[in-house]
């Protein structure tokens, strides 16, 4: 599990250019559009963009502790380590079709966005009653609404949580996304205009392409690591089948 909990926290991280194109405006709004009670209080929008992000983390975590607790349907409906695999593989195609989308190779990922598309026809009228914002709640409550967006990457990212197998661990590896996402989300708040030039500038795109390199390559691991461990399951299936056959032809 460990190793999913790293890639979780990393595909964040590296994510995060991914994560500034879906979340960028409302956390530019936070840093700028705050109710005038705010502004008279002069309250720094440091406190309001984080209180965003830990609703939307706690919205994740919500998110990945159902999803680790739906996976483990899979795993009593197959074979234990048959299902840990499938699991495993899932959640390797999602984290290269990621990879691929971020590097400009694969476009049908998108599709995959549209999954949440009704929920968030929902929520998204709440959301907007919730602007500008008046509190430090209200942000937590922004956060926590807009946690629910459809994102490719959050998707990806549930993939991952339900390949830890359980409630707990799903709920942790989608915790550790939204930490990874939370220091590009932070210097975008703060530094607004300067980061969205690099983001969509050259350097940019050399980044998103970079992180969607990376991200790609963790996919591929993660199959081969499924590919060798069937393998290994085959070959000792192989053995155990040989062993009482050479054991009969010792007693002739």
């Amino acid at each position: 599990m460990t190793a999913l909990l790293a890639a979780a926290l990393t595909l964040g991280f590296l994510g995060s250019t991914h994560c500034v194109a879906m979340c960028g405006g409302i956390v530019s709004v936070l840093a700028a559009g705050a109710a005038p009670n705010l502004r008279r209080a002069q309250r720094p929008p440091i406190l309001r963009i984080v209180l965003y992000s830990v609703g939307r983390i706690l919205s994740y975590a919500v998110a990945g502790a159902a999803v680790g607790a739906l996976s483990l349907l899979v795993r009593d409906a197959l074979p234990v380590r048959v299902g840990q695999l499938a699991l495993r593989a899932g959640a390797g195609l999602l984290l290269l079709g990621l990879g691929l989308h971020l590097t400009g190779l694969f476009r049908g990922f998108a599709v995959l966005e549209r999954v949440g598309a009704p929920l968030w026809q929902r929520l998204e009228p709440v959301a907007k009653r919730l602007l500008p914002v008046r509190s430090g709640w209200h942000a937590l409550a922004l956060g926590a609404l807009w946690g629910w967006v459809p994102c490719g990457m959050v998707y990806t990212a549930l993939g991952l949580a339900a390949a830890t197998g359980t409630a707990p661990g799903g709920a942790l590896a989608m915790g550790l996304f939204g930490a990874g996402t939370l220091p590009a989300m932070v210097l975008f708040g703060l530094l607004s205009r300067g980061v969205s030039s690099l983001m969509h500038g050259a350097r940019g795109l050399w980044l998103r392409r970079g992180a969607g390199a990376v991200l790609a390559s963790f996919g591929v691991m993660s199959l081969l690591f499924v590919a060798l461990s069937l393998r290994s399951a085959g070959s000792r299936s192989e053995d155990v089948h040989c062993v009482p056959e050479a054991q009969a032809l010792g007693n002739r």
